[in-house]
């Protein structure tokens, strides 16, 4: 299975900006308060593009009232709930790299793609045999990249805290694909669960940026009420720009690349599944972005763990 010239492009550009976004996390020891800055800037940046989009290139001189009414509170009820899932899990990575370490919590995560995977099925949009053989070496090359040496006890020893929070992150991802598969991609299951969504809520399907649009609206407030709610625990939002308005411009505008690569590729694509893999292949490129930024040698189980990863998402992007 292949993609299209266009969806890989774009799918190769966002592992790249996504590797690099983790790698600045690391760098700049980004903290919760942090991520607030990051979303509105990114969501400013989307709102640049869709300006662009709709006023110069369409001439559509009711762009903000579309942006209001259709893509901030028309699909509110699933924008909410993308929203809320993508806060839940930025709070529970942001507390597991604070008590375990970046570097294991980076590489369970990786099995996330197993949840997003499920969740696509779920909608209709079924994997091949080569694809759930790969999630499975994916799955290996990932725990091994966790572990401080490769062996059974290191295995073992792997925190039981770690394990529960990759377990809810698990699930909240598995909710996070649901809804977006619903409102981005159609297929005769999800018509049929739009379809009978629409005598509780109206609905539309709509292209995965202006999908993020509207999620990104609702991630913002979220965030504000969350660090509002548990101010003891986090820095002002105002100092937090004062003190590092420099980095956050900086990581917050490769993050929105990221996004618009992603969300661009996962329009075009064609095969989801093959477009996941090449964004697994994003853990390869943060060893190749942390030894180039932060100077830091891999340990021989990131080496391993990687070279796993990227044989497992090979055999799903080439056979």
């Amino acid at each position: 299975m292949i993609l299209s010239y266009a969806a890989g492009a774009h799918g190769a550009a966002a592992t790249i900006f996504f590797a690099v976004y983790m790698v600045l996390l690391q760098k700049f020891n980004v903290k919760l308060t942090w991520q607030f800055w990051i979303q509105t800037f990114a969501y400013l940046g989307a709102l640049s593009v869709y300006t662009f989009r709709s006023l110069i290139l369409n001439h559509d001189l009711f762009f903000i009232r579309n942006l209001i009414e259709d893509y901030t509170f028309t699909n509110a009820p699933f924008f909410i709930i993308g929203a809320v899932s993508s806060v839940i899990l930025i709070v529970i990575l942001h507390n597991l790299i604070f008590t375990f370490g970046a570097a294991k919590v980076a590489g369970l995560s990786e099995l996330f793609v197993i949840a997003t995977t499920a969740s696509f099925a779920v909608m209709g949009h079924f994997p091949s045999w080569a694809s759930l053989f790969s999630l499975m070496i994916i799955a290996v090359g990932a725990i091994i990249f966790s572990l401080e040496e490769i062996n059974l006890r290191s295995l073992l020893a792997i925190p039981r805290g770690l394990m529960i929070g990759i377990g809810i992150g698990f699930a909240v991802k598995f909710v996070e694909g649901l809804v977006t598969f619903l409102g981005t991609k159609s297929t005769p299951i999800s018509h049929t669960v739009l379809f009978g969504l629409k005598h509780v809520f109206p609905f539309s399907v709509m292209n995965p940026f202006y999908f993020t649009l509207g999620t990104k609206f609702f991630m913002i407030v979220t965030l504000f009420a969350y660090i509002k709610l548990y101010k003891h625990r986090t820095i002002p939002l105002t100092d937090c720009l004062k003190k590092h308005t420099k980095q956050l411009i900086i990581i917050s505008s490769v993050y929105f690349m990221a996004l618009y690569t992603f969300n661009e590729a996962f329009a075009l694509a064609n095969h989801l599944d093959v477009l996941m893999a090449i964004l697994k292949l994003k853990l390869p490129m943060v060893i190749l972005a942390s030894m180039l930024i932060l100077k830091k040698r891999p340990s021989t189980p990131h080496i391993v763990g990687t070279i796993i990863v990227g044989l497992g998402c090979s055999i799903i992007i080439f056979v």
